[in-house]
């Protein structure tokens, strides 16, 4: 199930140009090719309509099922541990993230670097396109970071420029069975950091403005579902479509 998140850039081309038909939805305008694009002609006609905070510009494949089904398999595998435990506080942190991750709304993130200006001048930043049904999202600098996992209930809470990632970790919004010693910082452009937040393995590691902020499930020596658990919650939050 698991799937490369970086794409190189070669697989955004297409073979045959002339039979590309692609589609482009960008912050809900669409737009149709019927010939593949390079990134910086999809981009040109909204690049200077705002100061798009472009380290969280995303792209997405909505005519690929990959997220959804890493989806299912995470349910099914917090399903399966719930089922298994006597453990009811342990059943109730499950569910509770389950009931988070019900409600995302995914797409398959393409994770590559977008900037129009960029684009312009660097060819190894201007990918064509490959015929398929795109969406990127566009946003001014976000004010926010995003907490979920194994959390009493997600919640959005101010950036803080600067700021370790401990700062957000607050024990009251943990689940049972959080982890309280690291945080997977998913940062708006794609990348996952481990950073440690406890006493005895702090590391200084900043959450950008939109990242995501998981707190992750302890994981017990004799059981690694609970590895797979924690890293099939990573994965999905990378392709989730942030508000």
């Amino acid at each position: 199930m698991n799937k490369p998140l970086l794409f190189t850039l070669g697989l955004l081309f297409c073979s045959n140009l002339s039979l590309a038909k692609v589609t482009v939805d960008i912050n809900g305008e669409r737009r149709q090719y019927s010939e593949a694009p390079r990134l910086a002609e999809v981009l040109q006609p909204y690049a200077l309509k705002q100061q798009w905070y472009w380290p969280a510009a995303a792209l997405y494949r909505t005519d690929s099922q990959y997220a959804q089904s890493l989806r299912r398999e995470l349910i099914s595998l917090a399903a399966e541990i719930a089922q298994q435990t006597d453990d009811k506080s342990l059943s109730d942190a499950l569910a509770l993230m389950q009931a988070q991750v019900n409600q995302w709304q995914l797409a398959e993130r393409i994770v590559i670097p977008l900037d129009y200006d960029a684009a312009t001048v660097q060819a190894a930043l201007n990918p064509r396109f490959d015929a398929g049904d795109y969406r990127i999202v566009l946003g001014r600098r976000p004010g926010v970071v995003h907490i979920a996992g194994a959390v009493k209930r997600a919640l959005s809470v101010p950036h803080n420029s600067a700021s370790h990632v401990a700062v957000y970790a607050q024990p009251d919004h943990f689940s049972y069975a959080a982890d309280a010693s690291k945080l997977a910082v998913v940062q708006p452009d794609g990348r996952i950091v481990i950073a440690g937040i406890s006493s005895w393995n702090s590391q200084h590691v900043e959450a950008m403005p939109g990242a995501q902020l998981l707190v992750l499930f302890t994981q017990p020596l004799l059981d690694k579902r609970f590895a797979r658990l924690n890293a099939l919650l990573q994965q999905l939050a990378v392709h989730r479509i942030l508000p």
